[in-house]
C-alpha cells in the first residue's frame, strides 16, 4: 500500500499535468480569473472583522474544535477566515489554507463531468446503465444516467448495508473495490426507476465507474483533465484509490465523539474513503468553484446548466430539501427557513463525513457564495454557524 500525504498528492498532479497536456491559453485565462476574482480582497474592513468575529464565536458557542470559511459577493468582494484548532492537543491552530474533505459535495463535481461528457457527445442522459456495465444483482440496468444524477435510480445506498466501512468506523480494515462493493453492498431496490427519490451513495459511484469507461482512465485523474486544472483550481485534490491521505501542514485533523470524548479519527486508517470519490480543498477554493459555476457560470453552458439546475420534487430526507437536481440541492424559503433560520433561496450541497462536516451555498437573490468546512463530526455545529454567518452576509448585502 502506497502512502502519500497531500504535499505529494499535489506533486503526482503536476506529473499528470505535464503528461496530458493542455491548452496553455485557456489555462493562463482562469489561473488569472481565479488570482484577480477570487483572491482575498475585502476592502469593508468592517464586514471582514464582523464576519471573522461571528465565526470565532459560532465555532465557541457550538463547542466546534475548528473550521474556514468563505464568501464571495457579486461585486466580488471575497472574504476567508479560520478559526479554532486543527489540533488543540498540540496547539496546532486552523488555517484558511488547509485542505479538507468535503464529502458529498464531491458530488456536483462528478456531476458537473458528467454533463462534460454529455455535451461532448460521450455521454447520453438516457443511456442506460445496461449499456456500459454488466447486470449487478440488484442494480436495474433499465436506470438512466439521468436517474443516477438526481437520486430517482431507486437504487439501494450502500453506505447503508451493516458490512458498510461507514456502519463499522472503529473497527474496519477491508478496503472494498468499487467491483466488490455493486455486488456485495448493494441491496434490493427502493423502488423502480423513477418512481420515487431516494438519496443513494450508489448512483455517484456508478457515475464514477461510466467516466472510467468512457475516458479509459481513473476518474480523478479525467476530474484534474476536464474541471481542475484548466479553471485553475490547483488547490482540489481528488482522493486517489489505494492513497491514504495523512495529516500535514495542508491537512486539518479530524475529529469525532465517542461517548463524549473527542478522538482523533486521523490517526486511523481509512484507505476505503477514497472509493467514495472525495475530494480534498479549501474554504476559498470550493466558494469560488460554486461561485464560478452557479452565477459566473464559467464552467458548464447555459443547456447544461439548464439541465442540472431541473430539481426534481418531493425529496423526502433526513433534513428538508425543497428539490434536487443533478449533484446540487434547492433550499426555498420554508425549509431554508427551517433549516438555517432564514427565508432566503439557495442551491448548493452538504457533505457528511464521519469526521467533519461540510457546505458550500449559492444564494441567487443575492448572487453570494457561502462555503464552511468543519473538522469534527457536529452537525449541530455546522448549521449553528452556517446561520450565523448567513445571517451577516445578507445584512450586509441588504444595506
Amino acid at each position: 500500500m502506497e502512502i502519500m500525504n497531500i504535499n505529494s498528492e499535489l506533486n503526482f498532479r503536476m506529473l499528470i499535468n505535464r503528461k496530458i497536456g493542455w491548452c496553455f491559453i485557456l489555462s493562463l485565462i482562469f489561473i488569472i480569473l481565479v488570482n484577480t476574482i477570487y483572491a482575498q480582497n475585502t476592502d469593508d474592513k468592517e464586514f471582514a472583522e464582523i464576519l471573522q468575529k461571528t465565526l470565532d464565536e459560532s465555532a465557541q458557542q457550538s463547542d466546534v474544535i475548528g473550521g474556514v470559511a468563505s464568501v464571495v459577493t457579486e461585486d466580488s468582494t471575497v472574504w476567508h477566515g479560520a478559526t479554532g484548532y486543527s489540533d488543540p492537543l498540540n496547539n496546532i491552530k486552523m488555517q484558511t489554507d488547509m485542505l479538507f474533505n468535503i464529502g458529498s459535495i464531491s458530488k456536483t463535481y462528478i456531476a458537473v463531468l458528467t454533463l462534460k461528457m454529455v455535451e461532448q457527445g460521450r455521454l447520453s442522459l438516457n443511456d442506460t446503465v445496461g449499456k456500459w456495465f454488466p447486470d449487478y444483482a440488484n442494480v436495474n440496468p433499465k436506470v438512466t444516467v439521468a436517474q443516477l444524477l438526481n437520486h430517482t435510480s431507486g437504487l439501494f445506498d450502500y453506505v447503508k448495508h451493516e458490512n458498510c466501512p461507514w456502519q463499522n468506523i472503529w473497527t474496519t480494515t477491508k478496503i472494498w473495490q468499487p467491483e466488490e462493493i455493486l455486488k456485495k453492498l448493494v441491496k434490493e431496490p427502493y423502488f423502480e426507476p423513477g418512481e420515487d427519490w431516494h438519496y443513494s451513495n450508489t448512483n455517484y459511484l456508478l457515475l464514477k465507474k461510466i467516466i472510467d469507461k468512457i475516458t479509459d482512465n481513473q476518474y480523478e485523474v479525467t476530474l484534474i483533465k476536464e474541471l481542475l486544472d484548466p479553471y485553475a483550481f490547483k488547490n482540489t485534490v481528488p482522493g486517489y484509490m489505494g492513497i491514504l491521505i495523512i495529516p500535514t501542514e495542508r491537512s486539518p485533523v479530524y475529529w469525532r465523539k465517542l461517548h463524549g470524548i473527542r478522538r482523533n479519527m486521523s490517526a486511523t486508517g481509512r484507505t476505503w474513503e477514497s472509493l467514495n470519490y472525495r475530494i480534498l480543498t479549501t474554504a476559498g477554493e470550493l466558494a469560488a468553484w460554486t461561485d464560478a459555476l452557479y452565477h459566473r457560470k464559467l464552467i458548464l453552458s447555459d443547456d447544461m446548466l439548464t439541465k442540472m439546475l431541473n430539481f426534481h420534487t418531493p425529496t423526502p430526507n433526513d433534513y428538508p430539501l425543497s428539490g434536487y437536481g443533478y449533484g446540487v440541492c434547492s433550499f426555498k424559503k420554508k425549509e431554508a427557513k427551517q433549516l438555517f433560520g432564514h427565508e432566503i433561496e439557495m442551491i448548493g450541497h452538504v457533505g457528511n463525513g464521519m469526521d467533519y462536516k461540510s457546505i458550500a451555498v449559492y444564494l441567487p437573490e443575492y448572487a453570494a457564495t457561502i462555503s464552511l468546512l468543519i473538522n469534527e463530526d457536529s452537525t449541530g455545529g455546522l448549521i449553528n454557524i452556517f446561520s450565523e454567518m448567513l445571517a451577516e452576509v445578507v445584512e450586509y448585502l441588504d444595506k
